[in-house]
């Protein structure tokens, strides 16, 4: 399936949150998430899990050093939201973050967009006909 990148551009010790440039992202079944540190503010991410009493959402927990990789397993159920812990360092002090996964979101249905374009591909064409009719 997909990769869904998630990057960890700043880190501050203050507030212990990380800027992610999606801090709630949306993931599949069988999709890997990918977390790629791209900031000196994060000296190292020492574990990602989820939050007590969430569920186990992952064929392979996420695992890695600079970047952090997982699968998401089958049979999430829809619309479930991960929340889950991002445990960081840096240097010799840690700190946590609380972003959120929506795991299988409802897909939206495409049928009101693709009857709007008909429609409006049809009324097209009827004015253009008769801007041609007018010009005879």
């Amino acid at each position: 399936m997909a990769t869904r990148p998630i990057k960890i551009t700043a880190g501050n010790t203050t507030t212990q949150e990380l800027t992610l440039d999606y801090p709630n992202r949306e993931a599949f079944s069988g999709d890997a998430v990918l977390w790629i540190k791209q900031t000196s503010d994060v000296g190292s991410i020492e574990e990602i899990k989820e939050k007590t009493g969430c569920m186990n959402v992952w064929t392979t927990r996420p695992q890695g050093s600079n970047n952090w990789r997982g699968i998401i397993k089958s049979g999430v159920p829809q619309n479930y939201e991960y929340e889950y812990y991002i445990k960081w360092k840096k240097g010799n002090q840690t700190y946590t973050h609380d972003p959120k996964i929506t795991i299988n979101p409802a897909r939206k249905n495409p049928l009101p967009v693709l009857v709007a374009g008909v429609v409006a591909a049809i009324a097209g064409v009827v004015i253009f006909q008769m801007f041609l009719r007018k010009k005879k």
